[in-house]
């Protein structure tokens, strides 16, 4: 799949869950903290006021239940929003070390976990 193209929900290789109301925030670079729109278990979307370039390599980071997690990611997809925009991070923890891959399953766990108790009511 081509960098910048949207897929639809239902062509999608993995799962992803919304985040917005949680208040999770990923440090990208140095000094860029972002709210974390959506997870899957190999990306996340972020909205920022920050420019990124499709395809740029970027170095994230974020906390979750007291475990900071860390990696590289590929800027996948741009979609202006208000001042800034939302993009797309497709995880390249795996070849670049980093516990990235492990922190991304464990909010699609917990967001996964909180869907099923909203369904059973």
């Amino acid at each position: 799949e081509a960098a910048g193209i949207a897929v639809a929900a239902e062509d999608r290789i993995t799962e992803r869950f919304g985040m917005a109301v949680t208040g999770c925030t990923a440090l990208i670079g140095v000094d860029d903290r972002c709210p974390i729109t959506d997870v899957s278990m190999i990306g996340f979307s972020v909205v920022s006021d920050t420019v990124y370039d499709l395809g740029q390599v970027v170095d994230v980071s974020f906390e979750h239940n007291g475990e900071a997690y860390f990696g590289l990611c590929r800027v996948k997809s741009v979609k202006g929003v208000g001042d800034g925009a939302r993009y797309g991070l497709l995880s390249l923890s795996g070849p670049s070390g980093g516990s990235l891959d492990d922190g991304l399953r464990a909010l699609t766990d917990e967001a996964r976990r909180a869907r099923t108790r909203r369904r059973a009511g």
